[in-house]
């Protein structure tokens, strides 16, 4: 053949010469095959070489590949000095060699038209991807011609330049190259299967990793793991009822670092599910045993599931740690505190924890239900009724007229007014009270005739007229209203109105009361 350099020795015979073509025959590398035939030497040397080489002898193989390749009676066989450099070089890379790089990069510029080109880049990159450079590998792999390499070696390039994007997060090329793996039989099938559904997690395709990460499930090298994720997908898909399932056993093998996280993600799952009690022992064994630092959220999580159980005395505990901040947690929480100690009888810390929560004014409706708690605190406990108590339940009624508070809150600040004889004041609260209730229509009725009868005592008689006649209907007190019309009377007569006088006096004398 052409570039076929055969050397016999004149005294060999034929049988040597046949048995010598079916050696190298069945050692010569199939690279070299799949397109030329120029390593096809009959040389001693470079078959025990190539031996050597086949059996990972890498360092007795490139000692006599370099012989062969620095051998001067060898300048003129060509294609043989090649074929030595190139087992040279790969023996070096194997080997780890100091100079490996340079051997195989000489080879390359030396004989960038040979057949053996995409091989060499290809082991340049398994080279750089050993030494965890990965970047430079990815730069060699490019030069690779992947559809000239066999099943075996396709199956290591799309695998390892995967990593590679993998490790230089390049996601979108290393889903790419996992890809023309996913799923095919192959050494790589599980780390692939396995890394697929990472950045599938990463990229929040929980769906997709799920599915991948349950097929590893059984898998010895990825079952310690894929647990972890999917109690993770579990927990972000809102899936409790299955995490619940899933994450309990993993405590029992989980390493001291996974526990904490673990118990975490049960007791929220828990949590989420409203089953409180279940949802403690976790969220204490977290606290117990993290080595991050507890957060607010943490402690509110606690305090909440303590105040749903009724443990108030523990909720108080946990909720006093996250009011040191100006945020809608720390105004929830001064809420949250306020109502235990409403449980456990403390009103006037109540009051105060309500006053906090208004205080911040981030949460509409956290400010609006604390601010009417605190009036109504401040009434009830008979505080300041001139100032804080009457102030306040006027400012919520100012800010928020259209409460569901409403109606009680004017109520509570006529009986405020009331109790200090502001008649006028008490007047106005009453009539703004939407839907009153049989007291309300009393109070109304008694606070209309007293007020009426200040007007009257002023001598503002066209004043006081309309508010005697709304009293004297209403006969809730039979009293209020009898009398009611014997001032009505009064009124007309100093209006010198005599007949309506007449009228009025005439009624209340026939009234029963």
């Amino acid at each position: 053949m052409k570039n076929t350099i055969i050397i016999f020795s004149q005294n060999l015979s034929l049988n040597f010469i046949f048995l010598s073509l079916i050696i190298i025959f069945l050692l010569i590398d199939p690279l070299f095959s799949q397109k030329t035939n120029i390593f096809n030497v009959p040389e001693a040397d470079y078959i025990t070489a190539y031996e050597l080489f086949n059996k990972e002898k890498y360092g007795s193989a490139r000692t006599i590949f370099n012989k062969i390749a620095e051998n001067p009676a060898n300048t003129t066989k060509r294609d043989l000095v090649i074929a030595a450099r190139y087992y040279e070089a790969i023996c070096a890379v194997e080997l780890f060699n100091p100079d490996a790089e340079n051997k195989i990069m000489s080879f390359i510029y030396d004989n960038p038209e040979n057949s053996t080109i995409t091989q060499a880049w290809f082991h340049l990159a398994i080279y750089d991807y050993r030494k965890k450079n990965y970047r430079k590998a990815l730069k060699a792999f490019d030069n690779v011609d992947v559809y000239l390499l066999n099943e075996k070696d396709k199956a290591e390039y799309f695998f390892k330049t995967g990593y590679c994007y993998f490790v230089t997060n390049n996601y979108e090329a290393a889903k790419s190259a996992f890809y023309e793996l996913l799923d095919k039989e192959s050494k790589y099938k599980s780390p692939v299967n396995y890394f697929y559904a990472h950045i599938a997690y990463i990229e929040k395709n929980y769906e997709t990793a799920l599915i991948k990460f349950q097929s590893l499930i059984n898998d010895p090298d990825f079952a310690p793991i894929v647990p972890y994720y999917i109690t993770q997908i579990y927990y972000v898909q809102g899936k409790y009822d299955e995490l619940s399932k899933v994450a309990p056993g993993l405590l029992d093998s989980a390493s001291t670092k996974r526990t904490p996280e673990i118990a975490r993600l049960i007791g929220e799952a828990y949590y989420k599910k409203g089953q409180f009690e279940k949802a403690l022992p976790y969220l204490e064994m977290y606290k117990t045993k993290t080595t991050s630092t507890i957060t607010k959220d943490d402690y509110y999580q606690l305090g909440y599931a303590y105040y749903k159980t009724k443990n108030y005395e523990k909720a108080l505990d946990y909720f006093k740690k996250v009011t040191d901040a100006q945020d809608t947690l720390s105004q929830n929480a001064w809420q949250m505190l306020a109502d235990c100690y409403l449980k456990t009888g403390e009103k006037i810390f109540a009051r105060n924890a309500f006053l906090s929560a208004y205080k911040l004014k981030l949460d509409r409706d956290i400010t609006e239900n604390a601010l009417f708690n605190y009036a109504k605190l401040s009434y009830e406990l008979s505080i300041n009724p001139y100032n804080e108590a009457i102030n306040a339940l006027q400012l919520f009624i100012n800010d928020y007229p259209n409460s569901i508070y409403i109606d009680d809150a004017n109520t509570y600040l006529s009986e405020l007014y009331m109790s200090t004889k502001n008649y006028k004041d008490a007047l106005k609260s009453i009539e703004n009270i939407k839907i009153k209730n049989e007291k309300i229509s009393t109070a109304w009725q008694k606070v209309a005739y007293f007020r009426a009868i200040e007007l009257f005592n002023d001598k503002k008689f066209n004043e006081a007229l309309p508010l005697f006649n709304k009293a004297a209907k209403m006969r809730y007190n039979k009293n209020y209203s009898a009398l009611s019309l014997f001032w009505q009377g009064e009124i007309y007569y100093r209006l010198n109105k005599i007949d309506s006088a007449l009228s009025k006096y005439n009624a209340f004398l026939l009234d029963p009361a």
